[in-house]
């Protein structure tokens, strides 16, 4: 099974010792050559996430005012341009793919973090249905996809990273959508998180199961499809019985927490 995951074997002893440093979010990977977290490569953002938030956290209790958070904003952009720049394959394998990659990670999440806070800040006009909104959020995604711009690639991937996709962020928080559309939205936007932790061991061991049974090999829109079908049921499943309930544990744990032992509710203090 340790095959699907990288194109180097290794001895039992060792795919164990991985496997398991990667549920405690431990990337070991790194020490054997492979990516971070060789049996499930997205939980990398997971753990640079934990650590923003962390440190966000942590950052509360000095009362740091909108400017400073600006400035590192600003920072995290350009050191984050020459990340994308200095890394061979663009933003694609940054935080995972090797020691270099997995240290730009903790800028790569620094500006989108902080970004998203702002963006949070600034709370975009809501629009009913935003028809121009969700034109241009569309737009801009299929022109992403496309990526027939006659630029460089680290070009691209600064554009996009920096600019666009905030954009797209912006906008999106702008519409409003209600009805049986907004029911899907949120069904999808429920399972999202679980769904992105789980596709990529899902996909992989459905293809090793196929290559053991000689059976569909090529036929890749039939493994794709199947592999998001399950995907999706074992998503719901993860956020019905694991998902909600902890979030429903925690959120009783801070109600029942004395105001005092928590930390300020204003996400950016500003001061005069």
């Amino acid at each position: 099974m340790y095959k699907a995951y990288s194109t180097n074997f290794l001895p039992v002893a060792d795919a164990a010792l991985i496997l398991i440093s990667t549920l405690f979010l431990i990337p070991l990977g790194l020490v054997y050559g492979q990516q971070a977290f060789p049996p499930n490569n997205p939980l990398w953002s997971i753990f640079f996430e934990i650590f923003i938030n962390v440190i966000y956290a942590a950052a509360q209790k000095f009362h740091l005012n909108k400017s400073v958070y600006i400035a590192i904003l600003l920072t995290s952009s350009i050191l984050l341009g020459y990340c994308i720049y200095a890394t061979p394959g663009g933003i694609n394998l940054i935080g995972f793919n090797n020691y270099q990659s997995f240290l730009f990670g903790f800028i790569r999440v620094t500006y989108p973090f902080l970004a998203g806070i702002l963006l949070y800040q600034i709370k975009p006009r809501v629009i009913d249905g935003g028809v121009f909104a969700s034109l241009l959020i569309s737009a801009s995604l299929c022109l992403m996809l496309l990526n027939k711009f006659p630029i460089d690639s680290y070009i691209y991937d600064i554009t996009c990273s920096i600019i666009v996709i905030p954009l797209i962020v912006y906008f999106g928080c702008s519409v409003k959508i209600s009805g049986k559309l907004s029911k899907l939205f949120n069904f999808f936007g429920n399972i999202s998180y679980p769904l992105y932790l789980l596709h990529s061991p899902i996909a992989k061991s459905i293809k090793v199961a196929c290559e053991k049974l000689h059976i569909m090999q090529n036929h890749l829109f039939i493994l794709m499809t199947i592999s998001l079908l399950v995907s999706i049921v074992l998503a719901y499943a993860a956020l019905q019985l694991i998902d909600i309930p902890v979030r429903k544990w925690l959120s009783d744990k801070i109600k029942n927490t004395s105001p005092s032992e928590l930390s300020p509710k204003n996400s950016i203090q500003k001061q005069t």
